[in-house]
């Protein structure tokens, strides 16, 4: 699956931000994600869609 390395560091992400004491993004870190979020989102929707 190609979004499965993605998803697994969008997943690592929110457990660390909702269960880790103090943990914080930098702004260069997330920013990176915009692109190939937005990708895997369009894709999803085609799949749940597909004739739209």
């Amino acid at each position: 699956m190609k979004y499965g390395k993605l998803l697994a560091q969008l997943y690592d992400w929110r457990q660390k931000g909702d269960y880790d004491n103090m943990f914080d993004y930098d702004s260069e870190s997330v920013m990176t994600l915009f692109e190939p979020v937005m990708e895997m989102l369009i894709q999803i929707e085609r799949e749940i869609n597909p004739t739209a």
